[in-house]
């Protein structure tokens, strides 16, 4: 059975309703998106492995299942894809790098293993830059990987394959890693949305070490809050190996809290934003101000610059653990990830100790600055999408950009274990999709879910599909 030319393979919700009225069924779902990935990824390069008989095998199976009325549950026949730092049996987990160009894990992360215990069927593994620490996707183990919007520009990163992949149609579902912004970031630059959950609301228990102690979160890439509230029901929920999970039972989905205070942040870190960019997202903001929400305009909660010099301290030290265990890892990694090692390896212990003493003042500083606001509304990404060959812009919005500018206002997530989420809000001059970011505080994912969700009901800003996203 072919899906109808109404059904969208990138729209995970529109996906699971056509799977359960018949209107298709997992072999032909699975078919309509390597079709996609045939066509696209040559020109994308969003996913790097495959293994299509498996693929179809597990497609076959949820077929069976379904005709026999035993469905496992809704996302049983929906095709998923894993990003490469996460392990998942059957494929390489090279996380970008040389140094793990040959390693094959032998089994799946917790998450992997969820979904695929759901009947959920497994593509293939996206691309991610060396170590995932970058805004850029690409590497010189499978090269770069390009935004369908424009593909002379970066689809930022760390996930960029992944959402590049969702943006496209290979698959309506992603899993990725965001430890900086690495799944928002590419939301925002492909015109999807990407949930970066509460520490620990996805539990994790095989994968490569921490880089920055417990900033990175496994989250979740779809079309829409409808397909991330679909797989955060299969995702979420403690287990018993992974304490930081014992916190959370299922996600609640609650609809929007009456009276939800949000605070408006246009600045962090004396980081310009492109007068595009800000504009679009003040538009998002008085349509949040139509739905309940108190908005009001403030300064983001705590010391930007204390918050990047800690994470340098804490990510340097994290690179240089991950290295040293190889001989000759100098000429086996990036030039950017050497010079990160390098640093991390002249760091004292007790230097190293200082910098969580002063993650732990800077999280108390934070809590006590939020006051009685209940979520930050952001831009995702002070400026739209870049040439490849360029990198980020020197200025944004007039002012000179640092470094970081691109992390600017979604590092602070991370850094807070809070829920964060990137959401379509328009495009800018040049066509290119922009982020609206949404962070709630710890533990509550379910607020920033619903609110997510009530501007999406409002708006169409994430029916947009990129030019090489049309059926080719």
């Amino acid at each position: 059975m072919e899906p109808p030319a109404s059904l969208p393979v990138d729209d995970l919700a529109e996906a699971v309703t056509a799977l359960a009225e018949g209107r298709t069924d997992p072999e032909a779902l699975l078919e309509a998106c390597l079709a996609r990935l045939s066509a696209l990824n040559p020109r994308l390069n969003a996913v790097i492995a495959m293994d299509l008989p498996a693929a179809r095998a597990a497609a076959a199976a949820s077929l069976s299942r379904r005709r026999a009325g035993r469905a496992l549950g809704p996302l049983d026949g929906v095709p998923f894809t894993v990003k490469d730092n996460l392990y998942a049996a059957g494929f390489g987990a090279s996380w970008g790098s040389r140094l793990f160009k040959d390693f094959a894990p032998r089994v799946d992360d917790l998450c992997v293993a969820r979904l695929r215990a759901a009947g959920a069927v497994l593509v293939g593994k996206t691309n991610t830059p060396e170590f995932a620490l970058a805004v850029h996707t690409g590497n010189p183990v499978f090269g770069t990987t390009r935004n369908p919007w424009n593909t002379a520009l970066v689809p930022s990163g760390s996930s960029g394959g992944a959402a590049a992949a969702v943006a496209t149609g290979m698959a309506p579902l992603a899993i990725g890693t965001d430890a900086g912004g690495s799944i928002r970031l590419p939301a925002s630059f492909t015109g999807i949305s990407g949930f970066k959950p509460s520490t620990g609301r996805i539990p994790r228990l095989h994968g490569f070490p921490p880089l920055s102690l417990d900033y990175q979160a496994i989250g979740v890439m779809a079309r829409d809050v409808a397909g991330i509230r679909l797989a955060m029901a299969v995702l979420a929920g403690g287990d018993a190996r992974d304490r930081a999970s014992l916190a959370f039972g299922a996600l609640d989905e609650a609809p929007l809290a009456p009276g939800t205070r949000a605070r408006l942040v246009m600045e962090a870190g004396g980081e310009g934003v492109d007068p595009a960019v800000a504009a679009l997202v003040r538009d998002a903001a008085s349509v949040l101000a139509t739905i309940g929400c108190t908005v009001t305009e403030g300064a983001l909660p705590g010391d930007a610059i204390q918050l990047r010099d800690v994470s340098a301290v804490l990510s340097a030290v994290g690179v240089a653990r991950v290295v040293e265990a190889h001989q000759g890892w100098r000429d086996a990694v990036t030039p950017p990830i050497r010079a990160t090692a390098e640093r991390g390896l002249a760091i004292s212990a007790t230097d190293y100790a200082r910098a969580q003493d002063g993650l732990a003042a800077w999280r108390a500083a934070v809590g006590a600055a939020m006051g009685d606001d209940d979520v930050l509304v952001t831009p995702t990404c002070p400026a739209p999408p870049w040439p490849i060959d360029s990198g980020p812009p020197a200025t944004v919005g007039g002012r000179q950009a640092g470094p970081r500018m691109p992390v600017a206002f979604t590092a602070f997530a991370n850094a807070m274990g809070w829920p964060a989420i990137s959401i379509p809000c328009g495009l800018s001059p040049d066509g290119l999709p922009i982020g609206l970011h949404i962070i709630g505080r710890y533990g509550e994912d379910a607020r920033v879910l619903a609110l997510a969700e009530a501007f999406q009901q409002r708006t169409a800003w994430h029916k947009a599909r990129p030019p090489l996203g049309e059926t080719p």
